[in-house]
């Protein structure tokens, strides 16, 4: 009897080893996978903040607008908005708002343009009605933004075009070439000749005999326009008989005109033919 007890004494102390041993052989590996577990997620937070850590700082920065530029006009319809590269952008925000005649402002868009495959988004492109309008553009990345500044715009109806300035020519004088002063002519047709001056609408031209301060005859006292909206002419043809003469020319526009100039001329009588001499 004892030694069955002992026999079984010696069984069960042998299973509790192989037990313990299994429990420590499980624990060893849990703790195995554990330890891969974590180091795996430590790998990817550590990836997961890299973003914030390369992304180039924008803070400081602003970006270049090509067009349209800030107080510009534009004709109603598309508008298209353009602007330079930001190194490290991924994005870029842009705004339009439309100032309001209670001087509310109303939203636009309101559109951020992601980098893609096609390349760099550096233009946008929208309808816009007549009005007024406030537009903003900012860079972005994953962390940073660059400063967003605001430009003006004037959209302007077709049917609203905006006369330009005209050009100031009061500073000038119109170049004559002929006839030049103290030119000797024959009687006949004769032909005056000037160069373009930019921005003149119209040329003023005058033609007196003997002189303007003792004028007898008055020849030509035009103005010289082109009706169908070009460049008037730099020309002015008419018959003039014996005598002296002096002419001026002036150019003009909607608000400025040239100084005037007066040259002389003399007109001699034809001279006769062989034929009369000899008569």
């Amino acid at each position: 009897m004892p030694a069955r007890v002992g026999h079984v004494q010696k069984h069960c102390t042998e299973a509790a080893a192989a037990n313990a041993t299994a429990c420590n052989a499980y624990i060893t590996a849990n703790h195995q996978v554990m330890k891969r577990t974590a180091i795996f997620l430590t790998c990817v937070l550590a990836m997961l903040a890299c973003d914030d850590i390369f992304e180039i700082d924008l803070t400081g920065k602003t970006v270049s607008v090509i067009a349209p530029s800030d107080g510009s006009q534009v004709a109603a319809g598309d508008v298209t908005f353009l602007w330079r590269e930001v190194e490290g952008a991924r994005a870029y925000r842009l705004r339009i708002l439309e100032k309001l005649a209670d001087g509310g402002l109303r939203a636009m868009s309101d559109t951020i343009m992601h980098n893609d495959s096609t390349g760099i988004r550096t233009h946008y492109r929208t309808t816009l009605g007549a009005g007024v309008y406030e537009w903003s553009i900012a860079a972005m990345n994953g962390a940073y933004h660059s400063a967003e500044q605001t430009l003006t715009l004037h959209v302007i109806a077709d049917e609203e075009e905006e006369d330009e300035e005209p050009v100031d020519i009061s500073g000038g004088q119109v170049e004559k070439i002929a006839p030049f002063d103290g030119a000797l002519l024959t009687s006949g047709e004769v032909t005056f000749l000037w160069r373009e001056v930019r921005g003149a609408t119209i040329y003023n031209i005058t033609i007196v005999g003997p002189s303007f301060d003792k004028a007898t005859v008055v020849v030509a006292n035009e103005t010289l326009s082109d009706t169908e909206g070009g460049a008037p002419p730099c020309s002015f043809k008419c018959s003039i008989g014996a005598g002296r003469y002096e002419w001026s020319i002036r150019a003009c526009n909607e608000r400025y005109e040239t100084e005037e100039y007066i040259f002389s001329f003399e007109v001699a009588e034809p001279e006769p033919s062989a034929v009369e001499e000899e008569y």
